[in-house]
């Protein structure tokens, strides 16, 4: 009965590490919902997941959007080769969780989603190609585009009325609050799949319990 204990453990650590990697392994572009025909400005943020730099990021833009500017990123050049962005000259360092890479673009009037492919060139030579379907180990980045209309839809009276409600809550608020961390409007996402991925171990977890109480029935 150990060695079937000792087995569970062994899955459950094993099932873990690879929760944990499929998570945190992605390029992800911010905002990833946009309303169509709309201007916005997007950042994209790679993850650094080598000992060496990272030395190049080519970010394979879809048919539909239209980049319009490129601002300058310290340390970086920038350049575009057909519909594609690259950024050279400079490097993701290995002791860095990740770089952030802005670009100016226009959304189509199509809505659904699409998928922007990043390649991510290391020192070394090897290149990551973030351009998988979503639930693979290198997915592309993923926007929605939504109907111009549906970032408005709710009721003016339910806006009026959660508006009263909100204002009353404040004015009975005496204890003062702490602001959060300023991430300049772009969740990391680090943080957001890490919580994913920590509902998801918890299940795992308490099913591997369950399984070794049977067993040592």
């Amino acid at each position: 009965m150990r060695i079937i204990w000792t087995q569970l453990l062994i899955v459950s650590t094993v099932l873990t590490l690879s929760v944990a990697s499929v998570a945190w392994a992605h390029a992800e572009l911010s905002p990833n919902q946009v309303p169509a025909g709309s201007s916005e400005e997007f950042t994209l943020e790679v993850l650094q997941e080598k000992d060496v730099p990272t030395t190049e990021v080519r970010l394979e833009v879809p048919e539909g959007f239209a980049v319009t500017n490129v601002p300058e990123t310290p340390g970086w050049q920038a350049s575009r080769e057909g519909s594609a962005l690259i950024w050279s000259g400079g490097e993701i360092a290995p002791d860095q969780d990740a770089a952030q890479l802005t670009f100016e673009g226009r959304a189509p009037e199509e809505t659904g989603e699409f998928a922007w492919g990043v390649l991510q060139t290391y020192e070394d030579g090897e290149v990551v190609e973030w351009t998988g379907p979503e639930g693979s180990e290198e997915p592309a980045a993923v926007v929605e585009v939504t109907a111009a209309d549906s970032q408005n839809t709710a009721r003016p009276d339910a806006d009026t009325h959660e508006q009263g409600e909100a204002n009353e809550t404040h004015a009975e608020t005496t204890a003062p609050s702490r602001p959060l961390p300023s991430s300049g409007g772009f969740v990391h996402p680090i943080s957001f799949f890490g919580g994913l991925a920590g509902g998801t171990l918890a299940l795992l977890t308490l099913g591997v319990a369950l399984v070794a109480l049977l067993l040592r029935r």
